[in-house]
């Protein structure tokens, strides 16, 4: 992305003005795929109002990642688990 990176850019959609106040907007998922395997990334994607997140160090996208993207698409917004945390609860990557 040329303006921000991923982080900047989900950060923006689920706390900034105009888009934090959309209903619409705020309640697509984010799911946040890299190649980085950097200690701490699963956690910088989680603060930054990510809904799921892999870390993927192979070239190749696992059956996991597809069905994650695929129940998401059908489920077609977020869901809450309470205090301001925002997970589908049948997505949660190990």
């Amino acid at each position: 992305m040329p303006i921000r990176d991923g982080y900047s850019a989900t950060h923006a959609i689920r706390t900034e003005a105009p888009w934090k106040d959309i209903p619409e907007v705020r309640s697509v998922p984010i799911v946040a795929m890299t190649a980085s395997a950097i200690q701490g990334d699963k956690e910088k994607c989680t603060l930054a109002g990510m809904d799921v997140s892999f870390l993927n160090t192979s070239p190749y996208i696992d059956m996991k990642i597809l069905r994650t993207i695929g129940l998401l698409g059908k489920a077609g917004q977020r869901q809450t688990l309470g205090e301001g945390k925002f997970l589908h609860p049948t997505l949660c990557p190990a």
